[in-house]
Parts: C-alpha cells; structure tokens; sequence
C-alpha cells in the first residue's frame, strides 16, 4: 500500500511538471504570437502614416495657397514626430499672412517633445534675398523662408551685431535649409542712421575682395604654390517691414580674425598679411583689402581702405591712414618676397600694374552695377507678406 501511495504521488509530480512545462510552452507562443501581432500592427501604422503623408502632400501640391490643408498637414505631421517637416510646412503656410500658422509654429517651438534644436528656432517670416551675379552683372531677387534663432545676437561688433538663421526656398515645400548668418549694422545704438545702400556697400566690398583673391591666386599658382583664398559671397534680405540686413553663410570651425582695418596684425599667418599688401600693390596704392578674417582660408567681413578722391568702402574706409596703420606693422613674409611685394611700399615706389580696380572707371562701374542698382532692385521690389 505505501509503495502504491509513492507510486501515484510521484505519478502526480510528473504530471505537473509536463503541465507547467506546457503552461509555459503555450504561454511563450502566446507571448511571441503577441510581440508578432504587434510588430506586424507597427508595421502596419508606419506604412498608413506614409500613405497619408503622401496623400497630403499631393493635396497641398495641387493648392499650395491653401492654407487650411497646409495646417491640417503640418499637425499631422508633428502628430507622428516628424517636427522638422511640420515647422516648414507652418513657415510655408505664413507667406499667407496666417495668424493660426503663426500661432500654431510658435506652439511647435514651445513643444517639450519637440528636439531641442526646433525649440532654439522660433521666429519664422518670408523674406526677398537679392543675389548678384558676377557673370551677368544682374541682380535676383527671390522670395525665401527665415528661422530666426531665439535669443540675443551671438556676436556684436563695433559696427555690426551677427545673428543665426535658416533660409530654405519658399517656393520649394521639401526644400533643406541652410545654415547662414545675418549681418546688421548696430553703430552702438545709432542704426536709424544706416541707409540700405550701406548693405549693398557690403556686397560690394565682399565682390571686390573676391576679385583680389582671384588675382592673388593666380599669382601664387604661377609661383608654384598650391594655396588658394576666398572670401563669401555676400548677400542682402528685404525682411518684413521693409528692413534689410546682410545674409552669408555660417563658416563651420573655428573662426580666426588675422588683421583689422587699424593695422594690428593678429596672426602669424602669412596669406592674409601677403594678401593685404598685395591687394595694395596691385592697385598701385589706391585700395587695400584688410580686416581679414574667417575659417581657414574662407574669409568674410573683408574691409577696404582707398585712397580716392570722393570715394568711400563704407564706415570702416580709413582711407590712406588706414594703409599707413596696416604698414607700420607688417613685416613682409616669405610670401610677400616671393610675389616681390617688398620691393614697394610707398606710393612713389609703385610701378604700374595691370588690374580691373586700378582705374576710376574699374572701380565707378563696379559701384554703378552692384550699389546702385542693387538699391533699386531693392526698393523696386514687392513688400514682404
């Protein structure tokens, strides 16, 4: 009898055992049937997500002027997380003069969930950006999308205060933004005393230092030295209200200043120190290129000094003071004697060079073209929506 009631009790445990390996059997099928079905219904709702960003992004194609899809469409799209597009879509839905998408971009700025580099962009408007080209000597204009950083200026200058921005092409919907940097005159307090002509002075000032680097480079290729400099094409914005300011794009590394237009030579970099003596020379003392700075060998923010009657490069033009400055200071460096620039450093031993500024006439058209067109163009233009 006692070996029949272990018999049934170890019958029992055997029993049990088989069931709990099979609960736990079945219970892991149901487990993975579940992750399954969960994945296949993920699966599913990121493929009707993407179904419905292309339904309304042919809706918004076929009437871009409609600004009740265009916000139907950027909720949806900061509904699946997609905040980068939604502020796009909103700052499209602004050229409109749309209070609700005003209101609903500034929303998305503020959202916790958003990245914290949508946070920092806040301020969104349409804007004209004027181009020049070189080329054909003509101005552009076309109408562009601006985000605005928040906050304070990261930069302020004697003269100017810098300020970031994203610009992308309205016309565009997927259009990428780009990095740039806005450039407005300050003077301390005194900017109601700038004119727009002083911003395409700036543009100005940028394509004549591009000529010179032009011509620098050449003379550094014919003397065996594979350098080259430039400087950042500089452009002018028309922003809401009728303002203006300068836009070039933001220089990615570390940002050096080399000289200034007072004559301190900042660096030991031999380029833009060569550089500044060359642009005198080849001008036959007539203009220098200074205040260089920028990354590495892409330079921006370049002032000019000239010696020319009823001639002027802006508020930072020093003029003949200015060159003297510049000389009192530099030492000819290996780059200087090898394009003999050290061979001349006053006026009277110049000899004559062959160069487009040399000349009133170089230096009349090319303000004609840039300058007083470029306000034209400028004040031509539509008003900004």
């Amino acid at each position: 009898m006692a070996n029949r009631n272990v018999e049934i009790m170890l019958f029992t445990s055997y029993l049990l055992a088989i069931l709990q390996i099979s609960s736990g059997f079945i219970q892991g099928i149901r487990i993975d049937g579940r992750c399954h079905r969960k994945a296949v219904v993920t699966t599913c709702n990121l493929h009707r997500d993407n179904e419905k960003e292309l339904w309304y992004e042919e809706r918004v194609s076929e009437n871009p002027s409609n600004v009740e899809n265009l916000i139907k469409f950027a909720h949806f799209l900061q509904g699946i997380g997609k905040y980068d597009r939604a502020a796009k879509i909103y700052s499209t839905a602004l050229q409109f003069d749309s209070e609700e998408a005003r209101r609903q971009s500034h929303i998305l700025a503020s959202n916790k969930n958003a990245p914290r580099e949508i946070q920092s962009w806040k301020k969104t408007e349409t804007a004209t950006e004027f181009q020049y080209d070189t080329l054909s000597e003509q101005w552009t204009e076309f109408k562009v999308l601006l985000r605005w950083e928040s906050g304070k200026p990261y930069a302020v200058g004697g003269q100017r205060e810098c300020k970031r921005l994203k610009i992308s092409d309205l016309k565009a919907l997927n259009a990428s933004e780009s990095d740039h940097v806005a450039k407005s005159f300050s003077m301390a307090g005194s900017s109601s005393n700038v004119d727009v002509k002083d911003y395409f002075q700036e543009v100005l000032q940028q394509h004549v230092a591009q000529r010179f680097a032009d011509e620098f480079n050449w003379h550094l290729e014919r003397a065996g030295i594979q350098q080259t400099v430039s400087f950042l094409p500089v452009h002018v914005l028309k922003t809401r209200g009728g303002g203006a300011t300068n836009v070039e794009a933001f220089l990615e590394g570390e940002y050096t200043k080399h000289n200034d237009n007072y004559g301190n030579i900042l660096t030991e970099d031999v380029f833009p120190h060569a550089l500044s003596h060359f642009s005198w020379r080849i001008t036959r003392g007539r203009l220098m290129l200074c205040d260089i700075q920028g990354v590495n060998r892409v330079y921006t923010d370049a002032q000019i000094h000239s010696n020319v009657t009823s001639w002027s490069f802006g508020r930072g033009d020093y003029g003949e003071f200015g060159m003297e400055k510049f000389f009192a200071s530099h030492e000819c460096n290996e780059i200087c004697r090898l394009l003999k620039l050290d061979q001349a450093h006053t006026s009277e031993d110049l000899q004559a060079q062959r160069s487009f500024f040399s000349s009133d006439e170089g230096l009349q058209a090319a303000f004609d073209t840039i300058v007083l067109r470029g306000v034209e163009t400028f004040q031509r233009s539509d008003p900004v929506a």
